[in-house]
């Protein structure tokens, strides 16, 4: 009898996965992070707009600083990064891993 649904992966397959995924975490955090002046920029613009216009910075009309929230990203983006860095180069070498589906999920493996 089989006990629910898990994928058997090699310790290579696996590592290479995480390296992967590491990767684009560290491409997105490094591309969101060259768009912080250009963001700050037009943030200023805003603030220097004349009163009356369409303007206004999400600061007060959404209580969310537009520059704290891509700096929030690049944070997440590169704590990933580093986490599945971490497993990619602590698994057991010459081994198979079951993953349970939330696993795969977890680990970015398997998206909805």
């Amino acid at each position: 009898m089989i006990d629910g649904m898990k994928v058997h992966i090699k310790t290579e397959e696996l590592a290479k996965l995480l390296r992967e995924r590491a990767s684009y975490h560290t491409k997105r955090a490094l591309q969101k992070g060259k768009e912080i002046p250009q963001l700050q920029r037009s943030m200023k613009a805003l603030d220097k707009a004349p009163k009356g216009h369409v303007v206004s910075n999400s600061t007060r009309g959404y209580g969310v600083d537009p520059v704290e929230e891509l700096e929030s990203q690049i944070r997440s983006h590169k704590k990933k990064a580093t986490a599945l860095t971490f497993l990619a180069t602590h698994l057991a070498k010459g081994e198979t891993y079951a993953l349970t589906e939330a696993e795969l999920r977890q680990l970015e493996l398997l998206v909805e």
